[in-house]
């Protein structure tokens, strides 16, 4: 079964930028960075509520990231109509889910505004309400960053020298604490929650707000910390895809693509293998082949003919002749 949002509500209302300010118009739009949706994702196990995410068709993921960045800081935001926006989210959100106010609302510590930001909009709407700061957490030493058994679960030399030598940037160099923004792709498993889990005062209906959300690892350590807790909620303006706060759906389905300029026979191979099946190869010396092999779109093992290597296009391709190459150059 595909993985969906457990709900969505489609909004009329997108985020653009209009004479360098991020607006909140009447409507969502293909021309929207961001899309305003009253919906929720599963991210490692738990729930988490967004208004706002990626327009998935637009293809400049850099642009968007932009504008998801301002958001984050409440810079050049048209801040009334974003209040509003967030405060009919929330609302929604939170009658579905606790029936009436939570007991408590903590917004996550960020070096951005959004976060405060939407914990006062959870303030106004709920004056008796208890909004306190998960603050950061200061760690002793680089090590006390790093999960216990850490090296238990790197499998390479070459990794644990990455994690360990990140530790060591982020205790020296971002005052003893960790920050995820700055971290290498990859490693954020290793460490340990951010925050000052062991402060949380357990209450029954507890809710936990944060400017954004892409893996879950913070939301997911703090579950862990709360077992017991009755109602757990989680909330963010924004949802970042999984494949990176720089992509979008329309920029991963251009990067699946790939164009060849050269079509030039003498670059070109048609094999067969024991069963008489033909494939086509095509050569290392090819001008283009480097792009071939970072997209992925030919086989690693090469056959060496006359001291050159040539390379199997894969079967996803749909690439079995040169014809195929020269009929149609550009290639899904």
């Amino acid at each position: 079964m595909k993985l969906i949002d457990i709900f969505k509500e489609l909004v009329n209302e997108g985020v653009r930028k209009s004479e360098g300010i991020l607006k909140i118009s009447p409507q969502n739009n293909p021309n929207d960075l961001l899309i305003t949706t009253n919906g929720d994702i599963d991210r490692k196990g738990n729930t988490v509520y967004y208004t706002f995410e990626y327009n998935p068709k637009y293809r400049n993921g850099k642009e968007i990231k932009a504008a998801a960045d301002d958001l984050k800081k409440l810079n050049n935001v048209d801040k009334e109509e974003l209040r509003k926006t967030i405060s009919n989210s929330l609302s929604s959100f939170v009658s579905r889910n606790f029936g009436e106010a939570p007991d408590v609302v903590y917004y996550l510590g960020s070096s951005e505004g959004l976060s405060e930001f939407i914990a006062n909009v959870a303030k106004d709407l709920y004056p008796g309400v208890e909004v306190i700061q998960l603050n950061k957490k200061k760690f002793p030493s680089w090590e006390d960053m790093l999960v216990p058994n850490y090296k238990e679960l790197i499998d390479s030399p070459e990794m644990l020298k990455r994690v360990e030598n990140e530790a060591k940037k982020l205790w020296n160099t971002n005052d003893k604490e960790i920050k995820s923004s700055r971290q290498q792709p990859g490693i954020r498993v290793y460490f340990k929650s951010k925050y000052e889990l062991e402060k949380i005062l357990s209450r029954e209906k507890m809710l936990f707000v944060d400017d954004n959300v892409q893996q879950g690892i913070d939301f997911g350590h703090i579950a862990n910390q709360l077992p017991d807790t009755k109602k757990l909620m989680f909330y963010v303006a924004i949802v970042l895809p999984l494949t990176g706060s720089e992509t979008t759906k329309a920029e991963q389905e251009t990067k699946k693509a790939f164009c060849l300029k050269n079509v030039d026979s003498k670059y070109f191979k048609t094999l067969k293998d024991s069963k008489d099946n033909a494939s086509l190869y095509v050569s290392s010396a090819h001008p283009e082949f480097l792009m071939l092999r970072t997209k992925e779109k030919v086989d690693p093992t090469p056959q060496t003919l006359g001291g050159i290597s040539y390379y199997k296009f894969y079967p996803e391709t749909k690439i079995t002749s040169l014809e195929d190459i020269q009929n149609k150059k550009c290639i899904n």
